[in-house]
């Protein structure tokens, strides 16, 4: 239902992010009762419009109709994937299955031990995992460290024969950066005064191709908070319009432009910009105007409370 949603989603069809997959908890219910008091809409018939992939699944507990749909998202590369899974809150609850009471409060300890009876779960320990249950999940850690050896040995091979990319790739993941990246940086005088995002526009096309881990944009604000790295590039999806579309800031059209054009979606540009930063790699940047801010401060302030390096 929240706004930054329905942005984030129009944004990801829009650039037909194809690695995008959520399954959607279809339940019906929300904590202060049924959705049909404030959600009557059609949200898969919604993404739909967004350009998104929206499979059904009818049995939320149908582990192998959810397993196809997850394979079938897979392949659909073109199009971020919203699986809508029907499922029903505290299930198997005799008295609190679809129920807003199942999703803000805990069942209690009758209605546990009831549910257990329906489901014909062990009521002792209470706590029960079972054996096969626990084995499967520790085969994890072994797993985990061969999927671990593996990419280890590959790495080393790959700095053996690329020691220069491999040296730039480990200097990026730690976050360092590159040796002269501010040597282009003006300097500047109060003889003439220049306007702050002029001398900001100079600023990132100085530093942008020494660092090209820096990418950003504005929220449909290129023109006027100068904040574009001209000929770097429009991340875009090579599938859709073109290089001549207006606004476009030149160089490559697709995945690897620096670019970013956010539309009318501070809120979101704010969050994507979070993402960006938490993933690690990336110098990420974003521009609006000052009064626009107020509808980005969620994301301003959690920027602030996790000290990302959004800029």
């Amino acid at each position: 239902m929240e706004g930054v949603g329905a942005e984030a989603a129009s944004l990801a069809g829009h650039l037909r992010l194809g690695k995008l997959i959520y399954l959607y908890d279809n339940n019906h219910i929300s904590l202060a009762g049924s959705t049909d008091l404030t959600f009557t809409e059609d949200a898969a018939q919604r993404f739909a419009s967004y350009g998104w992939h929206v499979p059904r699944v009818e049995d939320g507990n149908d582990l192998v109709a959810i397993g196809r749909a997850i394979a079938a998202a897979q392949a659909e590369t073109g199009r971020p994937s919203l699986i809508m899974v029907r499922t029903h809150i505290g299930y198997g609850s005799p008295h609190k299955q679809d129920t807003f009471e199942a999703h803000g409060s805990p069942l209690g300890e009758e209605e546990v031990r009831a549910t257990k009876q329906a489901l014909g779960w062990p009521l002792e320990p209470t706590f029960y995992i079972p054996g096969e249950a626990l084995a499967h999940f520790r085969q994890a850690v072994a797993r985990g460290r061969a999927w671990q050896a593996e990419w280890q040995q590959r790495f080393d091979a790959y700095v053996q024969e690329y020691p220069a990319l491999a040296a730039e790739f480990q200097r990026v993941w730690q976050g360092e950066l590159p040796d002269g990246w501010d040597a282009a940086i003006p300097t500047f005088s109060t003889d003439k005064p220049v306007p702050t995002r002029v001398a900001s526009s100079q600023v990132l096309n100085a530093i942008a191709p020494k660092l090209p881990t820096l990418i950003g944009g504005s929220a449909d604000l290129n023109p006027s908070t100068q904040t574009a790295l001209k000929g770097q590039g429009d991340f875009q999806s090579p599938q859709v319009a073109g290089p001549g579309t207006q606004g476009a800031v030149g160089g490559v059209w697709g995945y690897t432009g620096r670019n970013l054009h956010f539309g009318v979606r501070e809120h979101a540009m704010g969050t994507i910009l979070n993402g960006l930063a938490l993933h690690g790699g990336l110098r990420p940047y974003g521009a609006t105007f000052l009064v626009f801010s107020d509808y980005m401060r969620p994301p301003i302030r959690l920027a602030a409370m996790m000290k990302l390096p959004v800029i």
